[in-house]
């Protein structure tokens, strides 16, 4: 997995490497906290329709800008029983996403430190 996520003081950093990078055409995020609305744990499984990245068939791998509706995601995971789902303020960042989903390793223990980095 080419992707490194981390909560720093004030923002979400995410990085990704190598072909994970490549198939999101994106090397990095940084989501302020305050903009973070909501975060959810459960598994993700609506997608819309990719708009700039890599979505293979059959497969739970999503990488890059998605559209659903109205709505902008950006998507990095491959499998979507592993992501935490960000629900995000577009007046308080300068991105033109509505939601992040994020593949981690653990995404309880992730959305419980987003949480109190919140607080």
């Amino acid at each position: 997995m080419g992707r490194a996520v981390r909560i720093q003081e004030d923002e979400v950093h995410v990085r990704l490497t190598g072909l994970t990078a490549l198939a999101a055409f994106r090397r990095e995020l940084r989501i302020p906290v305050r903009a973070v609305r909501t975060i959810s744990t459960e598994p993700f499984g609506r997608v819309g329709r990719r708009v700039l990245g890599t979505s293979i068939p059959f497969t739970s791998y999503r990488q890059g800008r998605f559209r659903q509706g109205s709505l902008r995601l950006f998507l990095s995971f491959e499998s979507r029983d592993s992501t935490v789902t960000l629900e995000v303020s577009r007046t308080d960042w300068d991105e033109p996403y509505d939601v992040v989903v994020l593949g981690v390793p653990d995404s309880s223990e992730f959305a419980e430190a987003l949480t109190a980095q919140r607080r």
